[in-house]
Protein backbone atom coordinates (compact mmCIF):
# COMPACT_ATOMS: atom_id res chain seq x y z
CA UNK A 1 0.00 0.00 0.00
CA UNK A 2 1.44 3.44 -0.91
CA UNK A 3 1.64 6.09 1.70
CA UNK A 4 0.08 9.53 1.14
CA UNK A 5 0.98 10.81 4.22
CA UNK A 6 2.68 14.18 3.12
CA UNK A 7 6.53 14.85 4.28
CA UNK A 8 6.04 17.36 7.40
CA UNK A 9 5.74 20.87 6.84
CA UNK A 10 5.19 24.71 8.56
CA UNK A 11 1.51 23.89 7.64
CA UNK A 12 -0.59 23.23 10.18
CA UNK A 13 -3.47 22.20 7.10
CA UNK A 14 -0.88 19.12 6.72
CA UNK A 15 -1.03 17.94 10.21
CA UNK A 16 -5.13 18.04 10.31
CA UNK A 17 -6.45 14.46 9.76
CA UNK A 18 -8.71 14.10 6.54
CA UNK A 19 -12.31 14.67 6.60
CA UNK A 20 -14.83 12.04 6.80
CA UNK A 21 -16.03 13.53 3.56
CA UNK A 22 -12.47 13.24 1.75
CA UNK A 23 -12.45 9.59 3.00
CA UNK A 24 -15.43 8.64 1.43
CA UNK A 25 -14.56 10.06 -2.17
CA UNK A 26 -11.44 8.04 -1.62
CA UNK A 27 -13.34 4.81 -0.80
CA UNK A 28 -15.61 5.17 -3.65
CA UNK A 29 -12.73 4.72 -6.43
CA UNK A 30 -10.68 2.15 -3.87
CA UNK A 31 -7.83 4.19 -3.03
CA UNK A 32 -6.42 2.72 -0.35
CA UNK A 33 -4.93 4.98 2.10
CA UNK A 34 -3.65 4.62 5.91
CA UNK A 35 -5.52 5.61 9.18
CA UNK A 36 -3.78 8.71 9.69
CA UNK A 37 -4.44 9.98 6.39
CA UNK A 38 -3.82 13.34 6.63
CA UNK A 39 -6.01 16.61 5.20
CA UNK A 40 -3.45 17.59 2.49
CA UNK A 41 -2.54 14.37 1.53
CA UNK A 42 -6.02 13.22 0.59
CA UNK A 43 -7.01 16.58 -1.12
CA UNK A 44 -3.59 15.50 -3.71
CA UNK A 45 -5.27 12.26 -4.42
CA UNK A 46 -8.84 13.70 -4.78
CA UNK A 47 -7.66 16.27 -7.19
CA UNK A 48 -5.59 13.84 -9.10
CA UNK A 49 -8.76 11.82 -9.12
CA UNK A 50 -11.64 14.63 -10.05
CA UNK A 51 -9.40 15.90 -12.61
CA UNK A 52 -11.08 13.20 -15.17
CA UNK A 53 -14.26 14.05 -16.17
CA UNK A 54 -15.40 10.76 -15.72
CA UNK A 55 -14.44 10.37 -11.93
CA UNK A 56 -16.14 13.55 -11.69
CA UNK A 57 -19.32 12.40 -12.98
CA UNK A 58 -19.12 9.33 -10.79
CA UNK A 59 -18.72 10.83 -7.56
CA UNK A 60 -21.83 13.03 -8.71
CA UNK A 61 -23.94 10.38 -9.44
CA UNK A 62 -23.04 8.62 -6.10
CA UNK A 63 -24.42 11.62 -4.60
CA UNK A 64 -27.20 11.47 -6.70
CA UNK A 65 -27.81 8.18 -6.00
CA UNK A 66 -27.49 7.73 -1.98
CA UNK A 67 -28.04 11.51 -1.00
CA UNK A 68 -25.03 11.22 0.96
CA UNK A 69 -24.45 14.77 1.68
CA UNK A 70 -23.24 14.29 5.42
CA UNK A 71 -19.61 14.08 7.14
CA UNK A 72 -20.57 12.13 9.92
CA UNK A 73 -19.07 8.92 8.80
CA UNK A 74 -15.91 7.96 6.68
CA UNK A 75 -17.92 5.18 5.03
CA UNK A 76 -19.97 5.24 2.14
CA UNK A 77 -23.39 4.45 2.07
CA UNK A 78 -25.05 1.20 0.70
CA UNK A 79 -25.46 1.80 -2.94
CA UNK A 80 -25.63 -0.82 -5.64
CA UNK A 81 -22.66 -0.08 -8.14
CA UNK A 82 -24.63 -1.41 -10.94
CA UNK A 83 -26.82 1.34 -10.42
CA UNK A 84 -24.48 3.62 -10.37
CA UNK A 85 -22.89 3.35 -13.66
CA UNK A 86 -25.98 3.06 -15.33
CA UNK A 87 -28.11 6.41 -12.88
CA UNK A 88 -28.93 9.25 -15.28
CA UNK A 89 -28.71 12.56 -13.37
CA UNK A 90 -31.76 14.91 -13.99
CA UNK A 91 -30.21 18.33 -16.06
CA UNK A 92 -29.70 21.21 -14.07
CA UNK A 93 -29.37 18.72 -11.15
CA UNK A 94 -26.26 19.69 -8.96
CA UNK A 95 -24.83 18.30 -5.85
CA UNK A 96 -24.31 22.06 -3.92
CA UNK A 97 -27.99 22.84 -4.72
CA UNK A 98 -29.30 19.49 -3.27
CA UNK A 99 -26.96 20.21 -0.20
CA UNK A 100 -28.39 23.60 0.27
CA UNK A 101 -32.22 22.06 -0.20
CA UNK A 102 -30.85 19.26 3.08
CA UNK A 103 -29.60 22.06 5.41
CA UNK A 104 -32.52 24.35 4.56
CA UNK A 105 -34.65 21.30 5.42
CA UNK A 106 -32.97 20.98 8.79
CA UNK A 107 -33.41 24.64 9.34
CA UNK A 108 -36.78 24.41 8.87
CA UNK A 109 -37.16 21.29 10.90
CA UNK A 110 -35.55 22.85 13.81
CA UNK A 111 -37.16 26.05 14.00
CA UNK A 112 -40.74 23.76 13.51
CA UNK A 113 -39.71 22.00 16.49
CA UNK A 114 -36.70 23.86 18.21
CA UNK A 115 -33.11 22.69 18.94
CA UNK A 116 -32.63 20.02 21.11
CA UNK A 117 -30.10 22.00 23.05
CA UNK A 118 -32.57 24.36 23.73
CA UNK A 119 -35.03 22.72 25.22
CA UNK A 120 -37.07 24.73 27.23
CA UNK A 121 -35.88 27.45 25.64
CA UNK A 122 -33.91 30.44 27.22
CA UNK A 123 -35.39 33.32 28.09
CA UNK A 124 -33.93 36.25 26.07
CA UNK A 125 -34.47 40.16 27.39
CA UNK A 126 -34.75 41.88 24.93
CA UNK A 127 -35.95 45.22 26.28
CA UNK A 128 -33.26 47.79 26.21
CA UNK A 129 -30.62 45.18 25.37
CA UNK A 130 -27.80 45.52 22.28
CA UNK A 131 -27.45 43.02 20.18
CA UNK A 132 -24.68 43.27 17.19
CA UNK A 133 -24.81 41.47 14.11
CA UNK A 134 -21.07 40.28 12.22
CA UNK A 135 -20.25 37.94 9.82
CA UNK A 136 -22.55 36.14 7.49
CA UNK A 137 -25.79 35.40 9.18
CA UNK A 138 -27.86 31.77 8.46
CA UNK A 139 -31.10 33.41 9.00
CA UNK A 140 -31.80 35.87 6.63
CA UNK A 141 -30.65 39.57 5.73
CA UNK A 142 -28.92 41.52 8.30
CA UNK A 143 -31.53 44.20 8.26
CA UNK A 144 -34.22 41.64 8.46
CA UNK A 145 -32.51 40.19 11.84
CA UNK A 146 -31.89 43.81 13.32
CA UNK A 147 -35.61 44.47 12.60
CA UNK A 148 -36.96 41.22 14.56
CA UNK A 149 -34.47 42.83 17.53
CA UNK A 150 -36.25 46.12 17.11
CA UNK A 151 -39.69 44.57 17.41
CA UNK A 152 -39.03 42.78 20.52
CA UNK A 153 -37.67 45.67 21.87
CA UNK A 154 -33.78 45.42 21.89
CA UNK A 155 -31.11 48.00 19.67
CA UNK A 156 -30.17 46.52 17.14
CA UNK A 157 -27.30 49.55 15.91
CA UNK A 158 -25.63 49.77 12.38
Amino acid sequence: MRDYTLKPTNSRAAKWPASNRQRKKLRLFGVKFPAGITSAAAGVQIDALMQFKENFDRWEKYLYLTKDFDNDSPELKDFDRGKLDSVEIPEGWSAKSEQREVRANIVRKQLEEGSPFDNPPPDVVFSGKKFMFTGKLTFGKRSACQAAVEAEGGIAPD
